[in-house]
Order: structure tokens, then C-alpha cells, then sequence
């Protein structure tokens, strides 16, 4: 098994949307027909080499529409082979949503959002920042109902206006339009299943547009084994449990003893691959059939199946168990082992509309060949890899500062814990009697634990022997904390926002003080701000050394709150573990 593809391979030819075959992808919820033959339509092998045919546009037609937040991923296929109706654009919470404006004539754009004409938020280019969205469950008397679905702007040039997802058959149906979506682990896609064009079959001497099998270039028989293809950087850490792909076979796509991998690969440059991300591996149990193969003429027999690529370690019994991991920069994926025994696979691709092309600047898919030990590759225009990530965005805060419904800090130091020196006591470092709260105050994306797993979504990092997490507490809009101000009670938060609070043993005897940093870890985030336990006579500088090594001098600066600033910040700051007031 070949273990990277190199960038640098010659390309044997720019082959045309015209010479793969199309599947239909918009035949309703389902997204494959249960009948095979209804999925494939004949190849024009005349069209090798022609032009593209230029796609019929809505709005865009006309000058006027805007693409998606960079980064931000739609909704695909489950791997059940199914999707939703409507386009749903997941986004990372905690991120500013700015919806790029490409219109002819954007000086005169009309940003509307839930039917409100929007004066605020757009930049000197037209553009529209939508702000950002917090955390994934809403709230309704401190019941959690589940993720909650935004609307998605519109833009308006005289007569003409654009909804992102609107090119959907199913737009403007009872099953929905567009909408913004923070989402627990799904089946998410760089390209909308509700808009693109999707193909099944190409210039495999099988058959295939990509996948295993030969392929016959002017005379000559090269060997498929592997695809590859580009992606750009999420909008946020993505944490992918795995991915997967509706494939097509002529008998099945992974006999008993094969295995095939998937390489995720951080991308450098156009040439250049950096370091490994992830190798995730598919086997015959790990693919599902979605439609057993049936005779299609010239085509022979032809199935639908699901295939699972996960990444893998054995447990303390010996026992194969997935592991998770994290993607933040531009990468590469390679599907490689195509040519090995037993692999029968046909890969699918997808054209996005030109409206929402987030992969134009990544190059289409590339079919992987090998001819006596040479690489070489081959490209449909226009078409890319169509494959989906089991993932999430995930995003924790621990918030320093609150603020009331004026805008004035009614709390702060909320990550400082001062503790007595035996244990018995906490309070908000620096609070009166009516700021206190005795708890560090998180902003997550989701519950503080899983409510069908009861498992817990976040953990710690650095967290010492003598203190112990105590409980979590999700607030919602019933249990909004209260400043009690001389002008009387001011509220400042509700839903999304969570209450940890701590047990810390005595000191020990002969310890007058001693002092902690503690980092809370999402999946595939970790909050910059820590939360700092201070007991006895311990200082914020003791809290800021506690993590370091007593050689490490590194010259970091940070607040009094234990963040890190720059080192020109001004009023208290704290660098190699001293205190120090710059005016």
C-alpha cells in the first residue's frame, strides 16, 4: 500500500463533467433511490473534451448573491444515505459569521436578516458580519430542547435578492429553506447535497470516475489506487470521529481480508504536504450496503454501499477503539490501497454551484495511477471528491468578565477562585458580598455532559491532585445571575453559560499558600483563559509560576486574570512570574 501521493504527479488529462455520469441526488429525503437504475444516466463519450455547459443561475444570474462564512460546512449525507430537505449550514459557535458579498453593483446591497433591514455589521466592501452564535442547546423553563436552528441573511439589490441554498428544489416548500446550525456530531460536507450536481460513473475501463480498477489513456492501461483531493481550513478546530462515502461497487466493496486507508495531511503549499493528521483505515465491516447490486446494461451490476474510514488504537484488552482527532489548517485527504485484493469501489463525485464553491481553490478530485512504478493523475473539470466528515465545532470559554444588559462589567476576576486554607470557602477573587459567586462561569457549545451518554463533553488539563471537580451546573433563562447594584438588580446571563465549582483539600501543614492553573478541554478545543485556584496567601503571579518550571523564564506576559497579552499591555501584568504596573 502506497502511503502518500505526490502533488507533483503528472496529470495525464482535464477531462470534462461531460464524460461522468450523473447521479440523482434530489429525489427526496432519501438520497439514493432504492433502485439503482434510477441513479444512472448515460455517458457522452463525445463529450470528453468539450466545454462545460454553463449551469442555469437563480439570482446570481443576475449579479446578485453572497457565499457562506469561510469554513463553515453544510449538512451531507448520513451514512444511511440520507439528507435532509432542506440546505443546513453548520458553523462553528463562538465565530463571527461573515457573509461575503459578490454582487455587480454591492453599493446598493440590502442586507435583511428575520425580516429586519440590517444598519449595522457590514463593512466598507458590502459585506455582512453577522455576529456569532454561542452554544448548541436552547432552553425553554430549564429544559434542554435541542440544537437550535438561525435564519440565514438575504440580500437585495433593487428588484433581485439572494438566499444562501435557495438554488434548492425544496427552498420554498414545506420542508424548508436555509438556515444556520450548531450542531452535535453529524455528517457535515464541504459541498450542499441540496444544490450540487452529483456523479457516479466516468472514464474507469470499469466504469468508475474514481476508484479501483484500470484506466485506458490513449492506448496505454494505467492502474487506479487511489483518490485524492484538497480541502481548505475549517472555520474552527473540526473534531471528526471519522468519514465516510456512499460508493458504488459491481459486486462488493471490500472482501473479507481488505482493508484500504484514508490519509489526512496538512497542506503547505500547493506542492508541499506537512505532517499526518490522521490515518484512518475501512474494512468489509465497516461497509454497509444501501442498495444491492443489480444488472444496468453496458454497465453491468452496480450496488450502493456506505464505507466507514475511522482511526484507530487498541484498547487496554486488545480491542480496536476509534479515536477521535482534530483538523485546524488546510489539508490533503488520500484514499489510498485502491489496487489492492479484494477492493471493488467506486468513489463519487459532486460539482457544486459557482455560488457556494468552497473547494475552487483546492483543485478537483484526482484519480491516483500508477504505471511501472510512476505516479500519474487524471481530473474531471469541475468535479470533486464527494465524501463526509462525522465531526463537530466545538468551543469552550472561561469567561474573566461579565457584563450587564448596559454594557458595564457587573462581574469580573470569575476565573480567579481564592480559597481558605482549609478548604472550606470560595469566593470570586476580588468580589463584594454581591459579586460573589464562588464558581468559575464557562460559555460551552453544549451541555456540560452528554444527556443520553451522561458522559461528560468537557474535561480538565493540569488539574493537581488537592482539588477535585465538584458539579456542573447549566444555567438557563430561569436562572439568570443577578447584580445586585445600588440602582437595583441588573441581570447579566442566561442559557449557554455553565457553573463549575471545586472541592480543595486544607493546606498541608508547614504551607502557607499554593496556587493552580486549570485549562478546560472541549473535543478539539481548549479554552485560552485558565481557571486559576488561589488558596492561602497565594498571589495571581504564584498562579501564572504554578505551571511553570523554576528555570522556565519564557517571557510571556499576561493580565491580572491569567490571560495572555501582548507585551506592550498596559496596568497590572504578570511576565516570568513577577507582577508588574505599567502605565
Amino acid at each position: 500500500m502506497k502511503k502518500t501521493f505526490l502533488l507533483t504527479a503528472a496529470t495525464l488529462m482535464l477531462a470534462t463533467a461531460g464524460n461522468a455520469q450523473a447521479i440523482d441526488t434530489k429525489s427526496g429525503k432519501p438520497m439514493f433511490a432504492t433502485k439503482t437504475s434510477e441513479m444512472i444516466k448515460k455517458v457522452d463519450s463525445n463529450a470528453l473534451m468539450q466545454g462545460k455547459a454553463v449551469r442555469p443561475r437563480k439570482d446570481a444570474a443576475n449579479g446578485v448573491y453572497y457565499t457562506r462564512p469561510t469554513g463553515s460546512l453544510w449538512r451531507g449525507v448520513t451514512q444511511e444515505g440520507m439528507s435532509y430537505y432542506g440546505s443546513m449550514l453548520t458553523i462553528a459557535p463562538g465565530k463571527d459569521l461573515v457573509f461575503n458579498n459578490m454582487s455587480t453593483g454591492a453599493e446598493n446591497s440590502v442586507w435583511t436578516y428575520g425580516g429586519e433591514v440590517m444598519t449595522s455589521g457590514i463593512d466598507e466592501n458590502y459585506n455582512f458580519n453577522l455576529g456569532y452564535f454561542s452554544g448548541y442547546n436552547y432552553y425553554i423553563y430549564g429544559e434542554s430542547r435541542g440544537p437550535l436552528n438561525y435564519s440565514v441573511p438575504e440580500l437585495t439589490i433593487g428588484a433581485n435578492s439572494y438566499t444562501i441554498g435557495q438554488e434548492s428544489e425544496y427552498f420554498t416548500s414545506e420542508y424548508g429553506g436555509s438556515s444556520l446550525l450548531i450542531d452535535s456530531l453529524a455528517s457535515l460536507s464541504y459541498a450542499n447535497p441540496r444544490t450540487a450536481d452529483a456523479y457516479g460513473l466516468g472514464s474507469f475501463d470499469n466504469y468508475y470516475l474514481y476508484g479501483s480498477g484500470t484506466l485506458t489513456y490513449q492506448g496505454t492501461v494505467y492502474t487506479g489506487y487511489g483518490v485524492v483531493q484538497r480541502f481548505p481550513a475549517p472555520m474552527s478546530p473540526l473534531y471528526v470521529e471519522g468519514l465516510h462515502a456512499s460508493v458504488l461497487t459491481h459486486s462488493e466493496p471490500l472482501a473479507a481480508d481488505a482493508t484500504i486507508e484514508a490519509l489526512v495531511i496538512e497542506m503547505v503549499n500547493d506542492s508541499t504536504l506537512g505532517d499526518t493528521i490522521a490515518i484512518l483505515t475501512a474494512t468489509a465491516d465497516e461497509c454497509t450496503m444501501l442498495s444491492e447490486p443489480t444488472q444496468q446494461g453496458q454497465y453491468g451490476l452496480i450496488g450502493v454501499y456506505n464505507i466507514n474510514f475511522t482511526q484507530k488504537e487498541l484498547d487496554e484488552l486488545g480491542q480496536p477503539t476509534v479515536v477521535p482527532f482534530t483538523i485546524d489548517r488546510p489539508f490533503v485527504l488520500q484514499i489510498l490501497g485502491l489496487d489492492n485484493d479484494g477492493v471493488d469501489i467506486g468513489f463519487r463525485g459532486v460539482e457544486p454551484i459557482e455560488e457556494d464553491n468552497a473547494l475552487a481553490d483546492c483543485g478537483y478530485g484526482r484519480i491516483a495511477l500508477e504505471l511501472d512504478g510512476n505516479q500519474y493523475s487524471m481530473a474531471y473539470n469541475g468535479i470533486y471528491l464527494d465524501i463526509n466528515f462525522d465531526a463537530l465545532f466545538d468551543n469552550v470559554t472561561v469567561c474573566d468578565t461579565l457584563y450587564d444588559d448596559e454594557g458595564n462589567a457587573a462581574y469580573t476576576n470569575l476565573n480567579v477562585l481564592r480559597v481558605s486554607a482549609d478548604g472550606t470557602e470560595i469566593s470570586t477573587e476580588g468580589s463584594t458580598e454581591d459579586t460573589n459567586i464562588g464558581a468559575a462561569v464557562l460559555l460551552t457549545a453544549f451541555d456540560w455532559t452528554d444527556g443520553t451518554t451522561e458522559v461528560d463533553n468537557y474535561t480538565f488539563l493540569d488539574m493537581p491532585d488537592w482539588v477535585s471537580f465538584d458539579k456542573a451546573e447549566n444555567l438557563d433563562e430561569s436562572s439568570r445571575i443577578e447584580s445586585q447594584e445600588s440602582q437595583g438588580v441588573t441581570y447579566c446571563f442566561a442559557g449557554g453559560y455553565t457553573m463549575l465549582t471545586f472541592n480543595v483539600e486544607a493546606l498541608p501543614d508547614g504551607t502557607t499558600g499554593r496556587a493552580a492553573r486549570i485549562y478546560v478541554q472541549g473535543r478539539g478545543v481548549t479554552a485560552p483563559t485558565p481557571i486559576i485556584i488561589l488558596q492561602g496567601n497565594a498571589t495571581i503571579a504564584d498562579g501564572i509560576e504554578s505551571v511553570m518550571t523554576p528555570t522556565t523564564h519564557n517571557g510571556k506576559t499576561y493580565n491580572a486574570a491569567g490571560q495572555r497579552v501582548s507585551n506592550n499591555a498596559k496596568g497590572i501584568i504578570i511576565k516570568d512570574g513577577k507582577k508588574y504596573f505599567v502605565k
